[in-house]
């Protein structure tokens, strides 16, 4: 939850949203750091910290509106390329397409129509 100096209504601050980034950006490389010297995976390292400086109050209240600008813009604007994106990299596409065979596209195209025609209904006019 946001301060009472916060406001999520407040406009972007562009500069700000920078330092928001360049915050998440120093909790990453701290967690990536101590986990050479902790046995704790890094990401986790990283959400511990974070919410420990947030717990104990560290972070001055604009830095925190910068980042929650920050998180908002990637929520709302990059959530769907970075999903695509990870699916695509991913995907182990001559799998992909060595399914895709005439049985399969005749199967696919019969559900369909089915599913079509149960759906139709005669209206009597």
């Amino acid at each position: 939850m946001l301060r009472a100096a916060q406001s999520t209504d407040k406009p972007v601050e562009f500069p700000l949203m920078g330092a928001g980034l360049l915050l998440a950006c120093s909790f990453f490389i701290f967690g990536q750091f101590a986990s050479k010297f902790i046995p704790i995976p890094a990401p986790i390292i990283m959400i511990f910290s974070a919410a420990l400086i947030k717990a104990l109050g560290i972070m001055p209240a604009r830095m925190e509106l910068g980042a929650y600008h920050m998180y908002r813009f990637v929520a709302t604007n990059l959530t769907w390329a970075l999903l695509v994106g990870v699916g695509v990299m991913y995907t182990p596409w001559q799998d992909v397409l060595a399914a895709i065979t005439l049985p399969y596209i005749v199967t696919v195209v019969a559900t369909v129509l089915a599913m079509a025609a149960s759906g139709f209904t005669w209206e009597n006019s």
